[in-house]
This record gives C-alpha cells, structure tokens and sequence, in this order.
C-alpha cells in the first residue's frame, strides 16, 4: 500500500507527515493555487528538501507547456532529487503534446507518471512509454458521468497482462468509502488530501473505546 499526501501546501506537510502514514508528496498547479503559491515561482529546492527531511521516499511534479521548450526544467528537477536523495517523478499530461516532448525531457533511470488520465485505453499508452505510474482520476470521472469502477477494472487487467510494471495511483478520491471500494478491486495507491488523511487516523467508535479503556485504567 502506497498513500501520497496530494497538496502543496507545507503546512499540510508537517502536519501529515506525523501521521506516519505518507510514503510521498504529489503536486500540481490547481494545489499550488489553493495553496497561494505561483507555480512558475515555486522555489522547488525548498520543497524538494523538505520532503526529503520528512522522510519521504518521492515527490511528485507535474510538469507545464512552457517547460517543454526544452528538457532543462526537467534536468533541474531530476538533479534535486539526487542532491536531496529523494525520487523526483515527473507528472507527464496524457496528451499529445506532452507525449511527444517526453523524450527529450526523460531521463535514464528516472521516473515519470501519466497524468490526467480517464479512460483505460490510456493505459496502452503509459506501458508503451515504460511510465512508472498512470494517474487515474476517479472522482472526476464519477462526476463526468464515466463508468469510473470499470475503466479502472480494465486499466488494471491491462496493467496485469503487461510485462513492463506501470502502478496506477489513483487520484481525485473524494471519500474513504470510495478508497475502500477501490481497495477491494484490488487498487493500492492513492494520492489524499488532507482531510483524507485524518479520516483514516480517526474513527469515533475506536476513540469510544480507548475512552474506556483508559477510564479503566485510571481506576
């Protein structure tokens, strides 16, 4: 099980991080916004860092047109990962544009994610590419109106029947109970907000009991 805290927000870092429960950090520029960041000012060796020293083993980054000029922003970005000794992967658009910049911009040995995926037959695309990841997003497809449980389904049994491994990390989950339906079908990686994330430490029926049990105790 992997769980990715989904925001830019730093506070929500160190906030989520003392739960113990983040394997990493995704981000993109709707989270910059919420989080009163500009995106093309990010100062990403302060982020970088600080998902390194909260322990973290990657951080996510969605990558921009403007960045596709080149593969500079791209080579900067890898390069911190490696000076701060954390998995820096690339968040790649699932659209033409960005697929056909995506070899100049990859890097030997470095990890990229699809993203904006909502149909299965991206999938084809992401195991095509070698990407590491393939970022559904289930609640936006809820709420486009997609049969979002089966396109998952299919996605999975096309990631099953490949021979090169590509995760699917689902995003966009609007409640635990729809992270705990897609869990029964066999999905194992969520990006979360942070709201999630304390949803998953809290429940009002263990803090009943352990109310007791230390009332017990104090006897």
């Amino acid at each position: 099980m992997r769980l990715y805290l989904d925001s830019a927000n730093m506070d929500d870092w160190q906030k989520c991080a003392q739960t113990g429960l983040v394997f990493g950090v995704t981000t993109n520029p709707l989270l910059a916004k919420r989080a009163g960041l500009s995106y093309s000012h990010i100062n990403w060796s302060e982020m970088v860092g600080l998902a390194a020293q909260l322990g973290w083993h990657e951080i996510h980054i969605q990558l921009t047109e403007s960045d596709l000029a080149s593969d500079s922003k791209a080579s900067q970005l890898y390069a911190l990962g490696e000076a701060f000794n954390i998995d820096v992967v690339l968040k790649i658009p699932m659209n033409d544009r960005f697929i056909r910049a995506l070899p100049k911009i990859r890097q030997k040995d470095k990890k990229i994610l699809m993203t904006a995926c909502y149909e299965a037959k991206q999938m084809f695309v992401a195991q095509a590419l070698r990407a590491e990841y393939i970022a559904p997003y289930f609640g936006r497809m809820v709420e486009a109106g997609l049969d979002a449980h089966n396109e998952l389904k299919t996605m999975k049994a096309i990631g099953d029947s490949c021979d090169t491994p590509c995760r699917i990390l689902i995003a966009s989950v609007r409640s635990v109970e729809q992270m705990c339906q897609l869990a029964r079908d066999g999905h194992d990686c969520f990006t979360l907000n942070p709201d999630l994330i304390t949803a998953l430490v809290t429940s009002p029926f263990s803090d009943k009991a352990i109310a007791e049990f230390e009332q017990a105790a104090r006897k």
